[in-house]
């Protein structure tokens, strides 16, 4: 696999950020906002008009109180990313949001012994935007060794509108930690999902990962071992995949810290899965 580098013009970076919001804007107001009923002559001008357009769609959003898709327009998402610090009656459950543009959040977890049913949920906590996005976590007690766990995250806007992640799950008795949205062989997300043997492992010893990848685009998926402040083109190692699912071992880095395996499709750093954080001693 070989890293390409492109260099960009601001105006190329301007564009490739605005051309998205044109196509939401599009999408929203289909009868006033068109690629052939507006033509800027500038980037500048595009910058200005759609602010404009922005601005107009903040008006209506107020004025349609809860019918209007509030998560769409302010851009905030959330990630249910994993579970940890497991022990026979506890879980540490963590997840990620990104702001968009919401200046502050409040964030949960639902969870339960079914994924049909997330009839439990932990206490709300409020996030104030710093940076692009936050992690954030919750511990969960009184669990049972023998159930399975399903969990997601769930961000609640100011509005009172909620976005969820996707629902993972977990067994105390068992050191994988699932993404439950992938169970089935026959899934065409464009999503695939790793799950790991152990949470800690020692230097030099091997871990193994279990893979899932979606049945479209997936010629040579590949897994790569990276620390978690890793980029995407930084890995340690990597094999790649056979099949829709299997188990791959590898060894793990021989300095201390954190890690965590990565999921990528068409051996290229388009990212399709992303597995529990693992600790090397």
């Amino acid at each position: 696999m070989k890293a390409s580098s492109v260099t960009r013009t601001p105006i190329a970076i301007a564009r490739m950020t605005l051309v998205p919001i044109f196509l939401l804007v599009c999408t929203v107001l289909p009868h006033t906002v068109t690629a052939q009923s507006y033509q800027p002559s500038s980037t500048n001008e595009f910058i200005a008009y759609l602010q404009g357009v922005i601005a107009t769609l903040e008006a209506q959003t107020q004025a349609q109180g809860p019918g209007t898709p509030v998560a769409t327009l302010t851009g905030t998402e959330v990630s249910t990313t994993r579970s940890s610090n497991r022990t026979s009656t506890s879980a540490t459950l963590e997840g990620e949001v990104v702001f968009g543009t919401a200046r502050s959040v409040q964030v949960y977890f639902e969870y339960g012994t079914s994924r049909t049913s997330l009839n439990r949920r932990t206490t709300e906590k409020r996030l104030v935007k710093v940076g692009a996005s936050d992690d954030f976590s919750a511990r969960v007690t009184g669990l049972r060794d023998d159930r399975t766990y399903y969990y997601r995250a769930v961000v609640k806007l100011t509005s009172g509108r909620t976005i969820k992640g996707s629902i993972r799950s977990f067994s105390l008795d068992d050191d994988w930690d699932q993404d439950d949205n992938f169970d089935d062989e026959d899934n065409d997300s464009d999503d695939g999902t790793l799950s790991i043997s152990r949470t800690t492992v020692s230097a030099g010893n091997s871990i193994s990962v279990r893979y899932t990848v979606p049945s479209q685009g997936t010629s040579q998926s590949w897994v790569g071992l990276f620390s978690v402040n890793d980029s995407n083109m930084q890995y340690r190692s990597y094999q790649y995949t056979s099949g829709r699912s299997g188990t791959l071992t590898f060894t793990a880095p021989y300095n201390t810290g954190r890690y965590e395996f990565r999921l990528f499709k068409d051996n290229g750093y388009t990212k399709i899965g992303e597995s529990s954080e693992f600790r090397v001693n």
